[in-house]
C-alpha cells in the first residue's frame, strides 16, 4: 500500500469507529497494514490530522495558477474553497473527529499547532504576504477564520457548499484589510 492508501484506510476506520474508538491494532488487522508502517506514518493520532492537512495543502498548491489575475480576496476565497474540496474525501473522518475531539486534548493541540502552518501556505497560494509581524497576524487571523468556516463546512451537505461559501465570504469581509490587502 502507498502512504496515501494507508491514510485512506485510517480515515475509513475513524469514520466508522469514531475518533475515540479506532485503534492501531484494529486498523492493522482490518487493513493488512503492519503496525510498523502505521507507526512510521502516524506516530500519534494527531499525526493523522497533520497528514490530512498536508495532503489537502498539496492538492491546493499543485492546482494554483501563479499568474491568476484575480484580486487577493478572490484568490484567497478560491484557495480556501479548493482546500475544502480537497478535504471532501476525509469529511466523514473529520466529522467523527469534530464529534469526539474533546476526549483527546493532545490531538486538538496537534491540530491547533499545524493549522497556522497550513494556512500560511494558503496565503502563499493566494499570493498574500505572510512575512513579518503583519504577515504573522494574517496567518493567525486566517487560521482562526478557517477554523470557524471549517465547522460550517462539516455540516454543509450540499454538493455546491452554499453555506460554506456564504460563511467564507462573510468571514473574509469581516477580516477586511488585516487579512486581505487591497489589490495594487
Amino acid at each position: 500500500m502507498t502512504d496515501d492508501e494507508i491514510l485512506d484506510a485510517v480515515l475509513a476506520s475513524v469514520a466508522t469507529a469514531g475518533w475515540r474508538r479506532w485503534s492501531y491494532p484494529a486498523l492493522a488487522t482490518a487493513s493488512g497494514v503492519g503496525l510498523a508502517d502505521l507507526r512510521r506514518l502516524f506516530p500519534t493520532p494527531g499525526a493523522v490530522l497533520c497528514r490530512v492537512m498536508a495532503r489537502a495543502d498539496q492538492v491546493v498548491l499543485a492546482g494554483t495558477d501563479p499568474a491568476d489575475p484575480s484580486s487577493p480576496r478572490d484568490r484567497l476565497f478560491d484557495v480556501l474553497m479548493r482546500r475544502f474540496d480537497a478535504l471532501a474525501p476525509a469529511k466523514p473522518a473529520l466529522q467523527a473527529w469534530a464529534r469526539d475531539r474533546g476526549g483527546d486534548p493532545l490531538t486538538v493541540l496537534t491540530a491547533a499547532t499545524a493549522l497556522p502552518v497550513s494556512q500560511a501556505w494558503m496565503l502563499d497560494a493566494a499570493r498574500i504576504d505572510r512575512h513579518g509581524v503583519r504577515g504573522s497576524l494574517r496567518v493567525l487571523a486566517l487560521a482562526t477564520l478557517y477554523a470557524r468556516v471549517f465547522r460550517v463546512w462539516l455540516a454543509d451537505d450540499a454538493a455546491d457548499l452554499p453555506k460554506t461559501m456564504a460563511a467564507l465570504d462573510q468571514a473574509l469581509k469581516s477580516a477586511g484589510s488585516l487579512l486581505v490587502p487591497a489589490a495594487p
